[in-house]
């Protein structure tokens, strides 16, 4: 079995878009760019990370354990692959 890997800025990133969204989503009325302003970051990077907050729970829970795929990483969560939506085609383009 493998030694879990803890990935600190995959599970940062990914909190980090559950905050995004849960602001976002409230009743508060924040658009990406105040979520932007708040957090310190360029509005596109709100957009870059935002489809992390609507990962399956399932790899959500491979993150936060480290028994994330070697090459699944922030930069390539976010930069090099668009995300399906549904949590099964999720899981298997991410081989999870």
């Amino acid at each position: 079995m493998p030694v879990p890997r803890l990935d600190r800025p995959l599970i940062d990133a990914t909190a980090r878009a559950h905050s995004y969204r849960e602001m976002l989503t409230d009743d508060e009325g924040c658009t990406r760019k105040d979520v932007a302003m708040l957090f310190g970051v360029h509005p596109e990077d709100v957009s870059r990370l935002l489809p992390l907050a609507f990962l399956s729970p399932r790899i959500v829970d491979a993150i936060l354990t480290g028994q994330q795929p070697v090459d699944l990483s922030v930069q390539h969560l976010t930069r090099n692959i668009e995300l399906p939506i549904i949590w099964a085609d999720q899981a298997k383009n991410l081989g999870i």
